[in-house]
């Protein structure tokens, strides 16, 4: 299936009045995502490809943070949606004209009491920006029951449970970006 052969990921922080973030939680999530590509971590994602014989494309050990967005466009009452989610990249993209397409993740990282009604600490999914498929990740703030790390190495539990689950909607969203499509086995 398709996968991800070059990875570029937008971070956008949805945090309206009422809901901003601590101060380093933004800059130690792009932190992480500047600094991931090339890294012996990430480099696990290379023994994934699409195609075979001659057709084979490998995932390279890459990855480009190219920008972030603040969103303060204010939350819907009663939860965040996957609708609201969507149209959230939506504002982003358009307001920075960046690129679509399955190679791009966009993270839409809520702010806190702005998390989403779901079941999951984190998620991917797709959207169509100007008609194209394009891959993006649900990540409500850390630190909400049953998604925090057991510990915190940058002193902030909000930002590295999120970082945490940002690298495995990464991961996923690597190797499967159109959700449904992505990488098996051969076998």
């Amino acid at each position: 299936g398709k996968v991800q052969t070059t990875n570029t990921t937008f971070a956008v922080f949805w945090e309206p009045a009422g809901h901003a973030s601590n101060a380093t939680y933004k800059p130690l999530i792009t932190q992480f995502l500047s600094e991931i590509g090339g890294t012996p971590l990430f480099g696990t994602t290379t023994e994934y490809y699409q195609g075979s014989g001659a057709t084979k494309q490998t995932i390279t050990n890459t990855s480009h943070f190219a920008g972030q967005y603040v969103d303060t466009t204010a939350c819907p009452a009663g939860g965040v949606t996957e609708t609201d989610l969507q149209n959230a990249v939506k504002r982003a993209q358009a307001a920075n004209g960046w690129p679509t397409g399955t190679n791009n993740l966009y993270l839409v990282y809520t702010g806190p009491g702005g998390e989403t009604v779901s079941q999951y600490c984190a998620y991917h999914s797709v959207v169509a920006l100007n008609g194209v498929s394009t891959p993006w990740a649900n990540e409500p703030y850390g630190g909400q029951s049953g998604c925090t790390t057991p510990s915190s190495p940058n002193a902030n539990a909000a930002a590295d449970s999120a970082i945490n689950t940002t690298s495995h909607e990464l991961w996923e969203a690597i190797t499967d970006p159109n959700l449904g499509d992505g990488w098996v086995a051969p076998s």
